[in-house]
């Protein structure tokens, strides 16, 4: 049995079968890769043939089992996925064949995860080592570790997913658990900082005359009309009139609540919020979000910061920055002067500023359309370089 030669076509293992009386050269023939992909027939993957022993190449091997591949990681990815399907266990035997220079004493053990492949038999031309305490091998596929570029390649992955599936097992990927963690990041800077404006609120409604109330959520709502009226009351037999006692307090007046002539409660207009979406294209598909959040912060942009969140699309080369500029620091303008000429991994990336809500800006319609045309026509390059790229990879 070997490994079927293209994964991309499904499948997992064929079958070699020479014929009765064959000579070593036919052998020979038989195991290389041209007689592998014409003389092999696929084994269906709901046979679930058991393996008793594994056969895998190396660049290097210690005595204690661990083993450097050719870094694809291809013996490693086909071991877990003939482990998920019981095909393998712990007890299949693995061994490799290496010349006696591929054979060292220790092999750093940070170099190596859960999804590396060990192996419990070392054979050179002029030894055989038998490692005493094997090391534990794969026991299934780890797809949080699957790139989707990866599982793209691998034809089987497909119908492997779709089965674990359906049986509870998380099938995530790589990029899919990334996002995830992105987005929660951006709930948790939310959240803090509502609690921390709820504080605050809290401190001024204190702070105040009492007139107001301090609401969970960080407002204030105006108080009963009895009670004003009886604290009115009270300040006229002070001598006071209410507007000089605001006039003599050090603080700001309050923004919902101010009094009039009268006495009687007028709501003041809150500031509309202005919430801008600055794109950034042609993002490297392997790149990470801590990768632009790192490169962002060089640059004095700090995602997940007052007024600024960071929505990450990595898988499809695209990422969007909100910037809330009633709450940011920095200005949409000042943020994406600061952007220009960003790089990630030597690519550089298409910045586009873009308004997503809010009535501050006073801008006229025909701007406004002028900066959704360049905005939809940057996304719109962007998805035909991806998918330019795909297509040239699938060749």
């Amino acid at each position: 049995m070997v490994p079927t030669p293209d994964l991309s076509k499904g499948g997992l293992f064929n079958r070699l079968v020479s014929g009765p009386g064959a000579s070593r050269d036919e052998l020979h023939r038989l195991a290389s890769r041209v007689g592998i992909e014409r003389d092999s027939k696929p084994i269906p993957i709901a046979a679930r043939t058991r393996i008793d022993l594994v056969v895998v190449g190396a660049v290097a091997v210690d005595a204690s089992g661990r083993r450097i591949g050719r870094g694809g990681g291809a013996d490693d990815l086909t071991f877990a996925m003939a482990a998920s399907n019981r095909s393998v266990g712990k007890d299949t035997l693995v061994c490799c064949t290496v010349h006696d220079c591929q054979v060292f004493e220790h092999l750093p053990p940070d170099l190596f995860g859960a999804h590396d492949l060990p192996v419990d038999l070392v054979a050179t031309p002029t030894r055989v080592i038998r490692v005493r305490s094997r090391l534990d091998k794969p026991c299934r596929i780890l797809w949080g570790l699957l790139s989707r570029e990866r599982f793209a390649q691998v034809g089987v992955l497909r119908e492997m997913q779709f089965k674990e599936g359906r049986a509870g097992v998380d099938v995530r990927l790589k990029e899919d658990l990334q996002e995830e963690v992105v987005a929660d990041e951006d709930r948790a800077g939310g959240s803090r900082a509502n609690k921390t404006e709820a504080v605050r609120a809290t401190r001024r409604g204190r702070k105040g005359d009492g007139i107001n109330k301090v609401m969970p959520n960080g407002k204030e709502e105006e108080a009963e009309p009895k009670r004003q009226a009886e604290e009115d009351a009270a300040t006229a037999e002070k001598g006071h009139s209410t507007k000089k006692q605001q006039g003599s307090k050090t603080q700001p007046p309050r923004k919902n609540v101010s009094k009039d002539a009268g006495g009687g409660p007028e709501e003041a207009e809150e500031p509309s919020r202005r919430i801008l979406t600055i794109f950034l294209g042609r993002i490297p598909r392997s790149c990470r979000a801590r990768e632009l959040k790192d490169e962002l912060q060089s640059r004095g942009v700090s995602p997940g910061s007052r007024g600024l969140s960071l929505v990450w699309k990595g898988g499809k080369g695209v990422a969007f920055l909100n910037v809330d500029e009633t709450a940011s620091k920095l200005s949409h303008d000042e943020i994406v002067s600061r952007m220009r000429g960003i790089q990630l991994r030597e690519q550089p990336l298409n910045v586009q500023g873009h308004e997503q809500g809010g009535g501050g800006g006073k801008r006229n319609s025909k701007s406004r359309e002028a900066e959704n045309q360049k905005l939809v026509s940057g996304i719109v390059d962007d998805m035909l370089r991806v998918a330019v790229s795909r297509a040239s990879s699938d060749f």
